[in-house]
């Protein structure tokens, strides 16, 4: 189609701009790039089409030239996606201060943008900075309520490093209301509800469902998932299916690699073996990782 609209109208940048995404969307980047290149040549200076350009060559590796056709894109006032995308590109590239001050000049220049503070709440989570991530997210989910990755995240750092676990109950339960088969929000709506101190917050059965789900939307291969289907068992007092998946979640996570987890999920496989769920303290929050939790 974009041929064609090519062939018949051979001097619209827009339709050699459109192709130029539809191939890097298919990974065609240096197709793409050419396309992007023919539409700045007859529309000189566009910088939607500049952006477009930045971001092809970004796939390309041609991060310098990539960071350049951004910095020229984002000069015009009221036009965002460059500084995203050039804010990302900075990350990328080890450069998080400058991030971080574009970002900042962009939350003052669009407060209204629900992106920029996505965007800073990731970096901000990235550098260890909880309380400012959070806040962050939260005005992104309060801008624009419809992202179910923006609260996914949002309620994992609630949950697992700022101990305000019924505030990300809220947002995992408001991510899954989009998008029910999300692992991560599903898996970590299950850890809460089988292992928080809080025992009103507890729901056993809720948290089996949730777990047994994540465990199949992973294709039945991810470690934490079934880490946490077992303490969900357990919670339910079903201590031989949870002595099972622990150990399942044992096998895969030395079979992946990932060695950091096992000595916890050991000791809870132990804890099942004498019939006790596992309830989360304020140890076991300390322990984790501020950058954030992996999670599927």
């Amino acid at each position: 189609m974009f041929l064609r609209a090519i062939d018949i109208k051979a001097a619209s940048p827009l339709a050699y701009s459109n192709m130029a995404v539809t191939l890097n969307w298919m990974g065609k980047n240096v197709e793409g790039l050419i396309c992007a290149d023919k539409a700045l040549e007859i529309q000189p200076g566009d910088v939607r089409i500049m952006n477009i350009r930045g971001s092809i060559l970004a796939n390309l590796g041609r991060y310098d030239d990539a960071e350049k056709m951004f910095r020229m894109a984002g000069l015009k006032p009221y036009f965002l996606p460059p500084k995203l995308n050039l804010a990302a590109l900075l990350v990328l590239r080890g450069k998080s201060g400058d991030a971080r001050l574009l970002l900042e000049s962009c939350v003052k220049e669009y407060p209204e943008y629900a992106d920029v503070h996505t965007i800073l709440g990731m970096l901000s989570q990235k550098e260890g900075k909880l309380e400012e991530a959070a806040q962050q997210l939260a005005q992104a989910v309060s801008l624009s309520p419809g992202q179910p990755q923006v609260h996914g995240r949002l309620g994992n750092i609630l949950d697992g490093f700022l101990n305000r676990r019924r505030e990300a109950v809220g947002h995992l339960r408001q991510a899954l209301k989009t998008n029910p088969d999300s692992p991560p929000a599903l898996n970590d709506l299950a850890w809460i509800l089988a292992t928080c101190p809080e025992k009103e917050l507890r729901n056993p059965t809720e948290a089996v469902s949730l777990a047994e789900k994540a465990c199949q939307r992973t294709g039945m291969t991810n470690y934490q998932c079934f880490d946490t289907l077992a303490a969900a068992y357990a919670a339910a007092g079903r201590f031989d299916e949870a002595k099972g998946s622990a150990a399942r979640a044992i096998e895969l996570g030395l079979f992946q690699g990932q060695v950091a987890d096992l000595d916890e999920m050991k000791q809870r496989l132990e804890l099942y073996k004498q019939d006790q769920a596992y309830i989360e303290t304020s140890a076991s929050l300390a322990m984790k990782n501020p950058s954030g939790k992996s999670t599927p």
